[in-house]
């Protein structure tokens, strides 16, 4: 397989819940990677759901998207590495998320 000299960007994304959406992109990105193409999973799910279904610890907001999105970023991408026994291809930036209690 030729490797490509551009970058690629996939967008996986469903209204539905349980759609396998994370199933997906977790299996793609470690396929992909595994053929030697660097890769990184990108997390904008506000329910973590790739990094619960890899067993991420929550990150800080500098270790997250959340610094990506700042007015201020540098372009320094927080990218952590995962499936380092296996991998070295595939990083992930993932989501910092602290979900607000319902008002009772």
């Amino acid at each position: 397989m030729k490797k490509p000299k551009r970058q690629i960007r996939l967008l996986i994304a469903s209204n539905a819940g349980g759609s396998g959406k994370t199933t997906l992109a977790v299996h793609l990105a470690y396929e992909v990677g595994a053929k030697g193409y660097k890769t990184t999973l990108v997390e904008l799910d506000s329910n973590s759901s790739f990094r619960v279904f890899l067993g991420l610890k929550p990150p800080c907001d500098e270790d997250s998207i959340a610094s990506v999105l700042r007015k201020t970023f540098k372009g320094s991408y927080p990218v952590n590495p995962i499936w380092q026994d296996y991998l070295s291809t595939v990083t992930a930036i993932p989501i910092s998320y602290s979900p607000v209690p319902a008002a009772s």
